[in-house]
């Protein structure tokens, strides 16, 4: 209501004299699980982990520029893979053989080529990509770079305790929970099972340089700059001191 205007009610008089009211669906339109809402919110979600939809989103976001960035794997190619039953988890990306990928409707030598080495160059991606890529629920990218630097390693993500979570500045207890939920899921293990299988752990975080060009100055980070994402620019400040911010302060130094 301050800056982004409010909804505050409907305007009847607007209102279509034959408008029915809309329901809510009640089941998956893919998988035909009943949907399910949590207390307190609002969206209704489908429950189940292994639905086919969630199984090419969830490899969508993991090969998504913000998360591993895996050049050539779009939703199109996600869902080729997906369907032909080439990949469950995101992780099996890494086990697959250039037949198989050669194998996918319109696939030829160039974009084998390009696929290939997105997917070899997402194994060196920092561990807070790695998390974040792992779509946890109520993890976004500060919260995956909070709980990189906190606990270190993709290991020491497997054992850090809710509480330990709930110590780290700028995390809450919703995410603590999620990120526990995730690891004693089966989806979840199955996860992290095939990462460490396939040598993918994260590179540890960079740690920022005490002194540099940087220091003491307070960034906060919005819009876009031209060749890199917002995550690569935070990297490249907190590696030269600096420190970025999720939110305008007094403490603020650039925008």
């Amino acid at each position: 209501g301050e800056v982004i205007p409010e909804v505050v009610g409907p305007v009847l008089d607007l209102r279509s004299p034959d408008a029915v009211p809309w329901r809510a669906p009640t089941e998956c339109p893919v998988c035909h699980t009943p949907l399910v809402r949590d207390e307190g919110e609002v969206d209704w979600r489908c429950p189940n982990r292994r639905c086919p939809e969630q199984l090419v989103q969830r490899l969508v976001h993991f090969a998504s520029r913000d998360a591993m960035d895996i050049d050539g794997l779009g939703e199109q190619r996600a869902r080729q893979l997906v369907e032909g039953g080439l990949v469950v988890v995101p992780p099996d990306l890494y086990f697959l053989a250039n037949e198989d990928l050669a194998c996918l409707p319109g696939v030829r030598e160039r974009t084998l080529e390009r696929l290939r080495a997105g997917i070899e160059a997402s194994r060196r991606r920092p561990l807070a990509r790695l998390l974040f890529a792992l779509a946890i629920d109520n993890v976004g990218q500060h919260a995956a770079e909070l709980i990189a630097e906190r606990v270190g390693s993709l290991r020491g993500f497997e054992t850090v305790s809710e509480e330990e979570l709930c110590d780290v500045a700028g995390i809450g207890p919703v995410v603590a929970a999620s990120v526990v939920a995730f690891r004693t899921d089966e989806l979840g293990r199955e996860i992290l099972a095939k990462l460490h299988e396939a040598g993918v752990e994260g590179e540890a975080p960079v740690a920022a340089s005490a002194v540099g060009p940087l220091s003491g100055l307070s960034f906060v980070l919005t819009g876009t700059v031209p060749g890199m994402t917002r995550a690569e620019l935070a990297e490249l400040i907190e590696r030269h001191g600096g420190v970025v911010r999720t939110s305008v302060s007094g403490e603020t130094s650039y925008l």
